[in-house]
C-alpha cells in the first residue's frame, strides 16, 4: 500500500479487511516495514502478534510482543503505535509502551559501541533522529549508567540528555 510517498508492506497469517472503515487487521506472526520515499530517509521494520492498520487517521497499532528496527536501533515492547499522518502523509513517529528494551549500535568516527536502555515508554521522532524515554528510564552506555525522569537519545551521538537525573559516572578512564 502506498501512503503519500512512503510504501507500507504488511504480512500475517490471517487478515480481516473492513473497507468502509478503511481498516485492516493482521494476526498470527505479523511482520512489515515502511519504506521511505527518498533513499536517504530511514525506513522502519517491525513484527508483532497483532497489527491493526487504520488508514484514517494513518496509524498502525501493534499489540503483543512488538519488535521494531530502525537502522542501528532495535526496540521491544508489549504494544505500540506507528504514526503515518501529517500534512505530507509520511512516516512521522512511533511509540512503544510497556517494558521497553532498546539496543542501539552507536557508530562514531573514532569508535563504536552498543548502548542499552530500558523504560516504560519510548517515542521515536523520525525526522529528528531522536528518541524520548519516559517511565523510569535507564541507559547503559560504555561504563556509565544514566537514570532520570525523561531521557533523550540522539542516533549515532554519545550525548545523552537527561531531565532530573540520578547518574553514576566513572571518570578518568
Amino acid at each position: 500500500r502506498q501512503w503519500g510517498g512512503d510504501q507500507i508492506e504488511l504480512r500475517g497469517g490471517k487478515a480481516l479487511f473492513r473497507l468502509r472503515q478503511e481498516e485492516i487487521q493482521y494476526w498470527e506472526g505479523v511482520s512489515g516495514f515502511v519504506k521511505r520515499e527518498r533513499v536517504y530517509q530511514q525506513g522502519l521494520e517491525f513484527r508483532s502478534n497483532k497489527i491493526n492498520l487504520k488508514m484514517i487517521p494513518g496509524k498502525i497499532l501493534a499489540e503483543g510482543n512488538l519488535w521494531l528496527k530502525r537502522q542501528g536501533l532495535a526496540a521491544r515492547g508489549r504494544r505500540g503505535e506507528i504514526y503515518l499522518g501529517g500534512e505530507r502523509k509520511k512516516l512521522k513517529y512511533f511509540v512503544i509502551y510497556d517494558d521497553v528494551r532498546i539496543v542501539e549500535k552507536v557508530n562514531l568516527r573514532h569508535r563504536s559501541f552498543k548502548r542499552r536502555a530500558f523504560c516504560e515508554k519510548l517515542e521515536g521522532l523520525m525526522d529528528q533522529d531522536k528518541m524520548i524515554l519516559t517511565g523510569y528510564p535507564k541507559v547503559f552506555q560504555l561504563n556509565d549508567v544514566v537514570k532520570g525522569n525523561r531521557i533523550i537519545l540522539r542516533e549515532n551521538n554519545e550525548v545523552v540528555e537527561v531531565e532530573d537525573a540520578n547518574t553514576r559516572f566513572k571518570i578518568g578512564e
